[in-house]
């Protein structure tokens, strides 16, 4: 019998060290009583293991002097740390839990997590994916801020808040926001890389930065957002169309601040919504501005919308759309359409012959006169 379990301990020793799973350190985790609900085990290999049942301690990223520590008991390991397992039963990621964790690529996340701490993954630079399960409520600020080759969330139904910056400086490029959520928090994706995204109507406001420099082609804006605050599009470049609804009342200053390749507005609103005077800081006023046809001449005497120059009614709502004619403006040689829906523009001289064809908007043509045709219209142009 001591034989046999002579054997098995060694032959257990063997594949642990075969499969670099010796663990190197331990401890507890825990926010229950001692602590002792939850613990973990870190291995050679990489492995962190979280076990037990219940929440996690909430940890902090400096040194209190009264208190001492206050960050994660694997804060001094983190380069090690390569894998995070969760296992079932625990409830809740903690407050930096593994905040700057520079060589952590594989996160698991069990179904009975319902709340993700502040800052519990920021810096964690090297995760490209994270796969949120159904029962996630709650989604602290700065949660994965930092992470800067995450590409790829999912955000579950179960979702109702999502903290400020909690996806800030990330890698994604489109998101999906589940209808529990009724607002936008400051920074939330500040400095991604996103070029799609889908508002619920259950979010009422959009917060201070929330996509400041991101790479949007588009937006529209739900129904149910009131209020759109400072900066929250500033710095779009890639910007072209928006598209704000009947509920909107107040667009904060910079909230689309240098968003110069914007070429098309409609907005819902019948009343104009109040407006900063920087609200549309280095927006071309040449750009084309849809409003509710009752409301063209309100727009043309608001402060700040009266500005733009080419207020038109939203097609469809019993004023005919403006003519190829009267959108075409011509200056210094450089020609300007302000229409929306444009595919393609043909440009041809007085012979027939095809000199230019472009998608753009303006552009600029040598002394003459041309035949300039969108869609089934074509006018004479001199330049």
């Amino acid at each position: 019998m001591k034989k046999q379990l002579l054997l098995l301990v060694v032959l257990c020793l063997t594949a642990v060290q075969a499969w670099g799973q010796t663990v190197v350190a331990s401890g507890t985790c825990g926010a229950e009583g001692d602590g002792s609900n939850l613990t973990w085990t870190l291995t050679d290999g990489g492995t962190l293991t979280i076990s037990g049942e219940g929440a996690m301690e909430n940890y902090y990223y400096y040194y209190d002097i009264q208190g001492g520590r206050t960050d994660a008991p694997w804060f001094d390991l983190r380069e090690n740390v390569k894998t995070v397992i969760m296992e079932s039963h625990v409830t809740s990621i903690g407050n930096y839990a593994y905040y700057q964790c520079d060589s952590l690529v594989s996160v698991s996340i069990p179904n009975t997590v319902t709340n993700i701490g502040n800052s519990a993954f920021s810096d964690c630079r090297l995760i490209v994916e994270i796969t949120m399960p159904q029962g996630v409520k709650n989604i602290g600020e700065f949660a994965f801020a930092g992470c800067f080759s995450l590409a790829n969330v999912s955000l579950p139904s179960s979702v109702v808040s999502i903290g400020k910056a909690a996806f800030r400086n990330c890698r994604l490029t489109s998101i999906s926001i589940p209808d529990g959520v009724t607002s936008i928090e400051d920074d939330t994706f500040r400095s991604s890389s996103l070029t799609s995204i889908i508002i619920p109507n259950s979010v009422t406001s959009i917060g201070q930065c929330a996509f400041y420099c991101c790479p949007l082609p588009s937006i529209v804006i739900p129904e149910g957002v009131t209020t759109i605050k400072e900066s929250a599009f500033e710095y779009c470049f890639s910007l072209t169309s928006v598209t704000i609804p009947n509920s909107m009342a107040d667009l904060k200053d910079y909230a689309f601040f240098g968003c110069e390749g914007l070429e098309t507005m409609t907005v819902h609103a019948i009343t104009p919504p109040n407006s900063s005077l920087y609200a549309f800081g280095g927006v071309d006023r040449n750009i084309s501005l849809y409003v509710p046809a009752e409301s063209v001449e309100a727009y043309r005497a608001a402060s700040v919308w009266n500005e733009f120059n080419h207020i038109y009614p939203i097609e469809g709502s019993g004023i005919a759309m403006p003519s190829l004619q009267e959108s075409i403006t011509v200056q210094d040689g450089e020609v300007h359409i302000n229409m929306a829906g444009i595919d393609a523009v043909q440009v041809y001289d007085l012979q027939g012959h095809q000199v230019l064809r472009t998608t753009e908007r303006h552009f600029a043509l040598p002394q003459g006169i041309y035949i300039i045709k969108v869609g089934d219209e074509a006018i004479p142009l001199i330049p």
